[in-house]
């Protein structure tokens, strides 16, 4: 059968399949292309005299869609067999086309009724149109099978027209329109239908009305980097998810004496193959554990499911739903389990200490509660190749640097040991994600000595020569992980971790331990980042010592953060190799590292994306901290300490000392008097970092003042000025310019509501023991609520907005809702969760502990100094600071030495004993609580009777000491006040001189005859001076400091009340 391709007038071109001649009124299939549009019609097929094809290519897209014309049998046509070949033909040319995966738009004359029932049945192949038949024809049901079998989708349904605009033809009988020409497009096709509708005034000689779609292509970008492969390769999972305890013995078995380095990581993985557990999905976890039965169950629940779709009968839907019933209820109970086993488990973690395997445990049971992954799905995520353009731009130097090689001398330093190495792996952490060759920490731990002597062997022959240091050990997988600010699709927002090779990162291990031992006296008292004993809390505490001396001295300082743009991502090799060679005095630790620096080569995790390091230290490899510690402190002793003057405190000695700043690795902060000395110190340090090829974010950049004296200048870089705040969050902490404590406590409360959120679903588990869940909330939810208070004097009502949250677990775990129905004693009793006063004390205690391990600590030296100011100095801080950790080593008792606070030790407290935090070095408890069974003791009698209100629900019995002096009059009354009222209004013809109090002791005060009233004429003497002036203010309306008369205020008229109507 030949295809003819006829042209029209030179406007466009007919594709037509011709007809058969027996048949002629029964076939016939054709396209007509415009040779004046932007699109181009090539590879014309005719499969049957009723099927045919042509690709269609848009000009200005660059797309082409796969265009397949039919004419299907109609329904008056008794024969059976030639309906059955035709929608068998039309399956197989649709199958052969989706091979070459362009998309497929199907058009034709199905000859057809769709019945309005099947969006019940089929709903992502039949839409909510309202223009459909009563009832589907056998056709109908004929291409409802082809497109559920094919995945295809009838368009004409999904797009809600009126009648007059979708009826394709008109019964000649009945004069009913019919939709019966359809468009068919793929459930996933990547063009979209935007408009279907029939076009009555084109004529085509039939009886058809002539049907317009229109579609909707995207425009291709041109500029896009193309991708070889067809597919974006799938995220690859860890193969290796745990050892089991045979690893060892096998990896021994295989290991020989004359193997290299690469010969022992192909054994290692090799045996690790063998001895893996697999891992298994979250989500889907629990499925592993179902028996057989059950797989069964849900399997013939599908084919009910298909067998109902096929044939849409009530007995099909009927005995799908019962069994569908049955099923659901077997699998709820099998999760149901499934989850009871791993709280289990959880709990037998948690018995052990093993914190790492019970969260693991946590992240299962959730995962599994929610049906999906806890963590929610992210949109709007950075491209791929927007993150190796910025990656590119960011590692690549803006300076031209001499190419520095690798020094080949070598000094007479020992070799690595034994114990080093031991030492490497013990301070390398369990479950971290390997390089790319897939060793794991654990491989290298559980390998037994027969591997880590040939591992030593290895390291000391590159020690001595760094030459022969592995390739691989330089490249690594890079991961960007979301900084949770900004927006996602910005690359800035991204920090870059370099997924390393595990037995390098040994290596860079050993060498960071010698040069962090060589060089850690360079470092000033100031650098609190990545060092021993010393950590964020220090360096928090050190500032909230500062800014309380300050107030108290009445003395203005000007506190600048100072933040840098990818401070460990653009650091230039060449500086960093001069500070090793100024600092380092090992040739051997300078070669490693210029080695490890030589640079290294960058993957793009799940890409093709690679790039090239030419400046910055590696995040996540263990000698970039050590490195940028030592670089920056060089960089600073360029620029701020020859500009900087800083502040000068005076020491407990009398010996004066400054500070400048304050560093925690790159976060900086700039302590001056004056904004114009900040100033000066920042446009000093921001010219010398843009002449490495660093800079200052301005945006981030922030300054505080203290104290502040009228209006002073704002802080600058170049012509640009720095925001001024009044709080600022550092280090994790909140720090306002008043040194008071609300901002900080509220930050951790906010911080503790979300994660008591999170763990909600655990906490409500009747499943879960309570011990489980009063240690969950002691390591997860109270580390948070607390951090940072140790370096605050806490005040009661701070005390009360603390205990308010562990309130709110209490009655989540207890399932109560309304606040009313136990009282906060009850909630106590009932759930022993951790005293927040003891766990801030150990925390105290240790703080004071860790910072006398390091000679001449700054946070200790900040605590016992002061600003030099002329006005007297209150030294409040100082002193309830003092007092508060004194009344933590009395509280501690005999469990603490005599002398602990000059030679301390670590504490261990136990946080359940005590419930009721101590407010320390305020006031003195002398009241005890009336009640026998409560030992509680108050500082006022006030305070007491509240308690007996509210705790114990009883009325205090205070004895009235005012009593009516007449004696006919049996009126007593609590107070003088309240007598004197009664007096005027029930005896206002006796003199108020004759109340007295009941039980009156008289005092005699030798001050009274001292503090008398200075008004001419009056003979009042009072007890204190501050009752004199007083006095005189109310009385006589004269002021007894300055000896003149003070005017009287205006008084204020009332308002009148409303009356109501």
């Amino acid at each position: 059968m030949v295809s003819k391709t006829i042209e029209i007038d030179n406007s466009a071109t007919l594709y037509n399949c011709n007809p058969n001649i027996n048949d002629y009124r029964n076939t016939g299939v054709g396209f007509v292309v415009s040779n004046h549009s932007m699109v181009t019609a090539t590879d014309f097929k005719e499969i049957d005299g009723r099927i045919a094809t042509i690709k269609i290519r848009s000009l200005a897209t660059s797309q082409t869609i796969n265009l397949i014309g039919c004419y299907a049998p109609t329904e008056s046509s008794s024969e059976d067999i030639s309906k059955d070949k035709f929608y068998l033909k039309l399956k197989n040319t649709i199958k052969q086309l989706k091979s070459n995966k362009l998309p497929i738009l199907v058009l034709g004359d199905f000859n057809c009724r769709l019945g309005q029932d099947l969006h019940t049945y089929y709903p992502n192949i039949v839409g909510k149109a309202n223009n459909l038949e009563p009832e589907t024809s056998a056709n109908g049901i004929r291409l409802i099978n082809l497109c559920e079998t094919l995945s295809l989708r009838v368009m004409n349904t999904f797009i809600t027209k009126p009648a007059h605009k979708t009826h394709t033809w008109v019964h000649p009988k009945t004069q009913t329109g019919h939709i019966i020409d359809l468009v068919l497009t793929e459930n996933n096709s990547r063009i979209m239908v935007s408009d279907i509708h029939n076009s009555r005034s084109m004529e085509a000689n039939t009886d058809h009305y002539m049907v317009t779609t229109i579609l909707k292509l995207k425009y291709l970008n041109y500029n896009k980097i193309p991708n070889t492969n067809s597919k974006r390769k799938q995220r690859q999972r860890k193969a290796i998810h745990a050892l089991n305890p045979e690893y060892p013995n096998i990896l021994n078995n295989l290991l020989q004496n004359n193997h290299n380095l690469n010969q022992i990581e192909k054994t290692m993985i090799q045996a690790a193959h063998k001895a893996a557990i697999p891992y298994k999905s979250a989500t889907k976890r629990w499925q592993h554990n179902i028996g057989n039965l059950l797989k069964e169950e849900i399997k013939h629940r599908k084919q009910l499911r298909l067998n109902w779709l096929n044939n849409p009968t009530t007995t099909n839907k009927n005995l799908y739903m019962q069994t569908s019933k049955i099923v659901k209820n077997k699998v709820k109970l099998a999760k149901d389990q499934y989850i009871k086993d791993r709280i289990s488990e959880m709990n037998s973690y948690f018995k052990k200490h093993d914190l790492h395997l019970t969260y693991k445990m946590l992240d299962d049971i959730l995962a599994t509660i929610r049906n999906h992954s806890y963590k929610a799905k992210r949109t709007n995520q950075v491209k791929d190749s927007d993150l190796q353009y910025h990656y590119q731009n960011l590692f690549n130097a803006k300076l031209n640097l001499n190419n520095t090689q690798v020094p080949l001398k070598t000094t007479e330093v020992p070799e690595l040991t034994l114990d080093e190495i031991k030492l490497g792996l013990k301070n390398m952490k369990n479950q971290t994600t390997p390089g790319s060759n897939g060793i794991t920490t654990e491989m290298i731990k559980q390998g037994g000595y027969k591997l880590t002597d040939m591992l030593l062997n290895i390291m000391n022959k590159i020690w001595k020569n760094p030459c022969t240091m592995p390739d691989h050990w330089l490249d690594a997988e890079v991961i960007s992980i979301y900084k949770n600010k900004g927006l996602r699709s910005d690359p800035n927002n991204y920090r870059s971790i370099f997924l390393l090779d595990t037995i390098g990162k040994l290596f860079a291990g050993i060498v960071c331990n010698r040069l962090v031992q060589q060089t850690d006296n360079y470092l000033p008292i100031t650098q609190f980042g990545f060092r021993k004993n010393l950590s964020t809390i220090h360096a928090i505490t050190t500032l909230r010592h500062l800014i309380q001396t300050s107030i108290d001295t009445n003395c203005t300082i000007v506190l600048t953060f100072v933040d840098l743009t990818k401070a460990f991502d653009t650091i230039p090799k060449q500086l960093i190799i001069d500070t090793l060679a100024k600092i380092c005095p090992s040739n051997n630790i300078n070669s490693c590292i210029t080695k490890l620096l030589d640079n290294p080569k960058g993957h793009l995790r799940n890409t093709e994306l690679n790039f090239t390091m030419h400046r910055g230290v590696r995040q996540g490899s263990k000698e970039g901290p050590a490195i940028f510690n030592l670089v920056f402190q060089n960089i600073l002793e360029h620029t701020i300490d020859k500009t900087l003057k800083g502040v000068t405190l005076r020491d407990q000695h009398n010996k004066t000392w400054t500070i400048k700043h304050l560093e925690y690795a790159d976060d900086l902060c700039l302590i001056t008097n004056t904004t114009e000395e900040a100033t000066k110190a920042l446009n000093h340090l921001q010219q010398y970092l843009t002449s490495i090829g660093m800079e200052i974010s301005i945006s981030k950049t922030k300054y505080m003042i203290i104290n502040k004296k009228g209006n002073s200048a704002n802080v600058k870089i170049g012509n640009k000025d720095i925001e001024e705040v009044e709080s600022f969050h550092y280090l994790g902490s909140t720090i306002n310019n008043k040194g008071t404590p609300d901002s900080a406590i509220t930050y951790n409360i906010e911080k503790a509501k979300n994660a008591i959120i999170k763990i909600k679903p655990i906490l409500k588990s009747k499943e879960l023991s309570l011990d489980t869940k009063m240690k969950l909330v002691d390591s997860s939810i109270i580390p948070i609520l607390t951090y940072g208070l140790e370096s605050i004097v806490l005040r009661k009502q701070d005390w009360s907005r603390l205990e308010a949250v562990l309130n709110t677990v209490r009655r989540i775990i207890l399932g109560i809702n309304d606040r009313k129905q136990l009282t906060v004693e009850q909630l106590r009793h009932k759930i022993n969760l951790p005293n927040l006063a003891n766990k801030i004390m150990q925390n105290r205690l240790n703080l004071w502990y860790v910072a006398h391990k390091r000679p001449n600590n700054l946070m200790v030296r900040s605590l016992n100094s002061n600003f030099e100011n002329q006005c007297n100095n209150r030294k409040a801080h100082t002193r309830n600071w003092l007092r508060q950790l004194l009344q933590d080593i009395k509280e501690m008792g005999e469990r603490l030495p005599s002398n602990w606070i000059n030679q301390p030790n670590k504490v261990k407290i136990n946080t359940h004993q005590e419930y009721f935090p101590k407010i320390i070095g305020k006031r003195q408890m002398k009241h005890v609580c009336q009640n026998a069974n409560c030992n509680r003791m108050f500082a006022t009698i006030k305070e007491m009777n509240r308690h007996l209100r509210n705790d114990h629900q009883n009325k205090t019995n205070s004895e009235s000491l005012y009593s009516c002096p007449l004696s006919d009059c049996n009126k007593t009354y609590k107070t003088l006040g309240w007598l004197i009222r009664h007096m005027q209004s029930c005896h206002p013809q006796c003199n108020l001189a004759k109340a007295e109090p009941k039980n009156k002791v008289n005092k005699i005060d030798s001050k009274n005859d001292q503090n008398k009233c200075p008004y001419p004429g009056c003979n009042k003497t009072l007890p204190t001076k501050k009752g004199i002036i007083n006095h005189c203010y109310v009385v006589h309306r004269w002021s007894a400091i300055t000896g003149q008369e003070v005017k009287p205020k205006k008084k204020i008229t009332a308002k009148t009340a409303i009356e109501p109507r």
